[in-house]
């Protein structure tokens, strides 16, 4: 399943690949994708990274409570790519080895790491990353929604700054355990639209064998301002600090910041006055009839 949809926190993409029996994954995708709308839409934070992590907590806890409640749910979990899109800037995180690529200056650079038992070989250096989609083990995943109470997100140190004609792809590992980057990195790189791109990759799935559920988001930047750099140096350096955009008085949070900074002031003053005034009563007074 998968969503996109504007809110107070910005432009948000999310991909989720359930898992748990045909019924249970479809309804876990599904209640992640509509709790992470529904928190997005409702929530407001000063950082994107605070947004995407709190976001997620709460979709894992819709997954959970609904697998606790239903038995016949029980086990169910799903994987989640997400993106917030915030002054011309990429904030993501994951779980599990639903992925998240950047094509930018004809170069296809896969940004997630997955959370899955070949990848754990990968980083130990027990296996070639090439080898990841033939390995027999290749579908187990070591992180999930859903299956525990908690969950531990993997969340992107830097903001990403795509320019004018760069590429995002949120994807399943219906993807990318059919098609290698040499396969996708043409198609993306071609004239087509951008659902032109996806139907394309689909069909080529489905010419390969097709195994496995095939989820594709693109999102193609054409209005933004940032200049290119190399996706593997500088576009992954710290951005500087950008204001956050001014918000329509119907997204500002009722008690803003700067709010509970007056009302702090104002409870300070208050208790300054009414100490004073018992001192003065206790000590000052004492003389009078």
């Amino acid at each position: 399943y998968l969503g996109y949809f504007e809110s107070i926190n910005g432009h948000v993409f999310v991909v989720c690949d359930g898992m748990g029996g045909h019924a249970g994954g479809s309804t876990a995708s599904h209640i992640a994708v509509d709790a992470v709308r529904d928190f997005l839409e409702n929530h407001y934070f000063d950082l994107p990274e605070d947004a995407l992590k709190e976001a997620i907590i709460f979709a894992n806890s819709a997954v959970y409570t609904k697998s606790v409640e239903n038995p016949q749910l029980s086990g169910m979990g799903t994987t989640m790519v997400l993106g917030i899109i915030r002054n011309d800037k990429v904030h993501y995180a994951h779980v599990g080895d639903s992925r998240l690529y950047l094509m930018s200056a004809q170069k296809l650079t896969r940004l997630t790491s997955d959370h899955s038992f070949v990848q754990t070989l990968v980083d130990q250096g027990l296996l070639n990353e090439e080898d990841m989609e033939r390995h027999p083990r290749r579908n187990e995943i070591t992180r999930a929604l859903g299956i525990q109470e908690d969950v531990e997100i993997a969340v992107s140190a830097e903001p990403l700054r795509p320019v004018n004609g760069d590429l995002l792809m949120l994807c399943t590992d219906g993807l990318n355990s059919m098609l290698s980057v040499e396969q996708i990195r043409p198609v993306l790189a071609g004239d087509a639209s951008a659902q032109e791109k996806v139907m394309r990759l689909v069909e080529m799935v489905n010419e390969a064998g097709g195994f496995d559920n095939i989820t594709i988001q693109l999102v193609h930047f054409y209005n933004v301002s940032n200049k290119r750099t190399d996706p593997g140096s500088a576009a992954f350096k710290p951005a500087p600090v950008v204001p956050l955009p001014k918000l329509s008085d119907d997204h500002k949070p009722f008690f803003t910041k700067k709010m509970r900074k007056y009302f702090l002031y104002i409870v300070l003053g208050i208790a300054i006055l009414a100490i004073g005034y018992f001192l003065w009563d206790m000590f000052g007074s004492s003389g009078n009839p």
